[in-house]
């Protein structure tokens, strides 16, 4: 019998068709046959590993947002083991959902097609709903540590200000969808004026110390 790996590499070489031919031709030009001659693979192995169009759209999505959950997730630990500030890593994670160059652009032209269909599709609505409530508790999360640790004000509301932050990142992906030029600037501002204080745990604040 085939192993668990040669059945998460096959779905994994799928996903990849479809992101593949939504980067380059849009979400409406994904379909099951052009999916399989994309991956390499029989329209009937595609309907094997996914029952439906939408499920496999669904699973699509969730591997957009997981790639750049990785990267995300890889800056914060680079910044932990380099006891930088909270206010970094917070930046330098947001600023991956941003369309900052060729890739992050492709990626959020890919994103608000699936958030389009979200409003058609259950399914797709459910990941991004889920997803979003999943950077909102991340950054709530991050907002209290920075109270610990002095770069945020006590009384700071941890979950205003994540909810404030992410607003401004996904209007950032708003106006450069509409062909406006991305500027992060404004983001980085709120994130400043939330993260206001030295971090004590930082290798920076104990150098000015």
């Amino acid at each position: 019998m085939p192993r668990t790996s040669d059945h998460a590499q096959r779905r994994e070489q799928i996903v990849d068709a479809v992101l593949r031919t939504a980067t380059e031709s849009g979400l409406g030009a994904v379909t099951i046959a052009r999916v399989a001659s994309t991956a390499q693979v029989s329209v009937g192995l595609v309907q094997h590993y996914f029952d439906s169009k939408d499920a496999l759209l669904r699973s699509s999505y969730e591997a957009c947002l997981d790639r750049i959950g990785a990267r995300v997730e890889a800056l914060v630990e680079q910044g932990e083991h380099a006891r930088l500030p909270i206010r970094d890593m917070i930046a330098a994670g947001l600023a991956q959902l941003l369309p900052l160059d060729a890739e992050r652009e492709a990626e959020c032209r890919l994103r608000q097609e699936f958030l389009g269909m979200a409003a058609r599709n259950p399914q797709l609505t459910t990941t991004a709903r889920d997803r979003e409530a999943e950077l909102v508790h991340q950054l709530e999360t991050a907002v209290t540590n920075g109270k610990e640790c002095g770069e945020v004000a006590p009384d700071r509301d941890a979950a205003a200000s994540a909810r404030a932050i992410l607003a401004l990142c996904h209007g950032i992906m708003v106006r450069s969808a509409l062909g406006m030029a991305p500027d992060p600037s404004p983001l980085e501002a709120a994130i400043d004026s939330v993260f206001d204080g030295d971090c004590s745990r930082s290798v920076s604040s104990e150098r000015s110390g």
